[in-house]
């Protein structure tokens, strides 16, 4: 009797031990399907988070060029506007050049007339 009583406790707590070890394969067969699922779909997501900031990043990058070139619309005018300007400088100078040249030219030229004009005098001075 004992053994059959030994028998039927063998067998009713075999069974649910038997189970839960069974369950837990199935749990841990489960997890490890479920973590690996879950460290896919997060590594998924991060390649999507890192392409959505070089998307980002690249929209930035554009738009930065974009407000370059519309900023630097004005200043290229500009900067033409202001190479004429030197242009223009550089064109007058000149002229001033030439200008104080034929005007030293001319004064060396009315020196000169003075100083034969001086020399006539002198010399008619001399001869009378």
């Amino acid at each position: 009797m004992e053994y059959l009583f030994f028998l039927f406790v063998k067998a009713k707590v075999a069974k649910p031990i038997k189970a839960s070890i069974e369950q837990d394969k199935y749990a841990t067969r489960k997890g490890i399907v479920d973590n690996f699922r879950e460290f896919a779909t997060n590594d998924a997501q991060k390649e999507a988070q890192k392409e959505a900031q070089k998307e980002a990043q690249k929209n930035k990058i554009q738009e930065r060029l974009l407000l370059n070139l519309e900023q630097t619309k004005p200043l290229k005018k500009l900067a033409k506007d202001e190479r004429k300007n030197d242009e223009k400088i550089i064109h007058l100078l000149a002229e001033l050049k030439t200008m104080a040249k034929k005007e030293k030219k001319a004064r060396i030229q009315e020196y000169i007339k003075h100083e034969l004009s001086n020399l006539n005098v002198k010399e008619g001075t001399d001869e009378s």
